[in-house]
């Protein structure tokens, strides 16, 4: 993975394409395959640095995280008395917020246990235990995904029933104590007007104080997807939209959703249909401020020989765009991505065939110049990661909108050391009560990059940790006090 090549397409008989132009790394494995290999989901750490979570037929979920020399040996992500849902189609969710990692998993079996966010405020490297996201009395919960806010805290989403499995729809729920408790959740599926598809994942994005949760609906067994929209950082959603113009009738569950990115007023979507008889990947694009539906296309328009295509992820950075996708031709599974350094020109036509092999749900993700992909290759029974780089202006570099100081060891004791990358310089570290109490407050610096402060006489428990820069720029973490008493 040190020395990225160019990865060779296989010319399927039938067809020609051409490649993107990113020279891609040969794949490499994240783990052994006895750690599993279903649903990988992929963020980036305050580095920019993939962060993969998947889960195992064993009621079991993985964490690894990036290290220079590839991967560090995965971490279990659930106590071994909250066994969860894992499945190829469906599973845990990960966000990120520099280095604060949230993962939300369902505790199984589904219809008498409920949902659970572990955090991490080390980019991955250790969780701390897990909190219960979903208060909600009798009813059943479901397929959680996760995202994060402006000022870094969690919004959950999951599917909720009555009792017996019945008037499904999505709720989310908000923290804003870094994932310590949640609020009573809102219903943010009302505005489809029916049930929404029972047993298809849905996923969240957010931009400022717009909170954005895609699903596939089901009115009468037309099960197109819905971009439903909070202008209010998750308190309500107040408006909706179908995203999905295929009119996809079927009396039958999917078992898929959607996915979105946010740039800058518009939504961009990525999902599955079987309208017309073949199950395709569609793009799709949404104004967020008139909610008007724009520009939408198969992803491999006119090109009769593909089929089965399912599982499209996308990611952003800036204007750079990327989705991949799996999809047969001739019989041969193969996992596919497009790339785009600037959305502004139009999706491209063009895409390159990354693995062919018998592959199945994957990730993407795209930060400072460097696109990762993650697959669930089932001839292995491992993940698959691979990678590419690319010069655009369109990349963000590290220090210019988001800064993303270290902050070590987690938990702290009685010091910790807040670390700067070179170009940054800082105004104010505070540590505050998690009401915003400030305790600790330093704002005299001489350029050490290393800021040890002492924290013993600070009682254990959780805090909030501040990092004031001079362009204005502000960086909120959640930091845990523990002696180990």
């Amino acid at each position: 993975m040190k020395n990225p090549t160019l990865f060779l397409l296989v010319l399927c008989p039938l067809l020609s394409f051409s490649q993107s132009g990113l020279n891609w790394s040969v794949p490499s494995d994240i783990a052994p395959s006895s750690y599993g290999n279903l649903h990988p989901r992929m963020v980036s750490d305050g580095a920019g640095n993939p962060v993969v979570l998947w889960g195992k037929n064993t009621n079991q979920a993985y964490l690894a995280t990036w290290s220079s020399n590839g991967f560090n040996t995965p971490l279990l992500v659930n106590p071994s008395s909250i066994p969860v849902f894992t499945a190829s189609w469906a599973g845990p969710d990960i966000a990120s917020h520099g280095d604060t990692i949230y993962v939300v998993y369902k505790h199984t079996p589904e219809d008498t246990n409920h949902i659970y966010l572990a955090c991490s405020f080390d980019g991955g490297l250790t969780l701390i235990p897990p909190a219960r996201v979903d208060f909600i009395a009798d009813s059943i919960s479901r397929f959680p995904t996760v995202s994060a806010d402006a000022s870094g805290n969690p919004h959950v989403a999951f599917m909720k029933f009555n009792p017996g499995w019945t008037n499904s729809r999505y709720a989310v729920t908000r923290s804003s104590d870094y994932g310590l408790t949640f609020s009573p959740d809102v219903n943010a599926s009302w505005l489809a007007g029916s049930e929404v598809c029972e047993c298809c994942p849905a996923s969240m994005v957010e931009n400022g104080n717009t909170n954005v949760i895609l699903f596939r609906n089901n009115l009468n067994n037309i099960r197109t997807m819905w971009a439903c929209v909070s202008d209010n950082n998750g308190d309500a959603f107040t408006r909706g939209v179908e995203t999905d113009p295929t009119g996809w009738v079927i009396n039958a569950c999917p078992s898929s959703g959607p996915d979105g990115v946010i740039i800058g007023d518009t939504l961009y979507t990525v999902f599955m249909s079987g309208a017309g008889g073949i199950t395709k990947s569609y793009f799709t694009t949404t104004s967020l401020s008139t909610l008007t539906p724009g520009y939408d296309r198969e992803l491999t328009p006119n090109l009769g020989a593909f089929s089965l295509q399912n599982y499209p992820r996308i990611a952003a950075d800036g204007n750079a765009l990327a989705v991949v996708c799996r999809q047969n031709v001739s019989g041969s599974p193969q996992g596919i991505a497009f790339f785009t350094d600037d959305i502004r020109t139009g999706f491209p036509l063009t895409f390159d065939v990354l693995i062919n092999n018998d592959v199945e749900n994957g990730d993407v993700m795209i930060h400072n110049g460097k696109v990762h992909v993650v697959w669930q290759d089932n001839s292995t029974g491992t993940l698959k990661y691979m990678f590419a780089q690319y010069n655009s202006p369109t990349a963000v570099p590290p220090h210019s909108v988001v800064f993303t100081p270290t902050v070590f060891p987690q938990p702290a004791s009685d010091y910790f050391t807040v670390s700067f990358p070179e170009t940054f310089l800082p105004k104010s570290v505070t540590v505050s009560l998690l009401n915003g109490k400030a305790l600790i407050e330093k704002n005299s610096f001489t350029g050490d990059k290393n800021i040890r402060i002492n924290s013993s006489e600070l009682p254990d428990g959780f805090y909030i940790l501040s990092v004031y820069a001079y362009s204005g720029e502000a960086f909120h973490q959640k930091l845990l006090i523990s002696r180990g008493n």
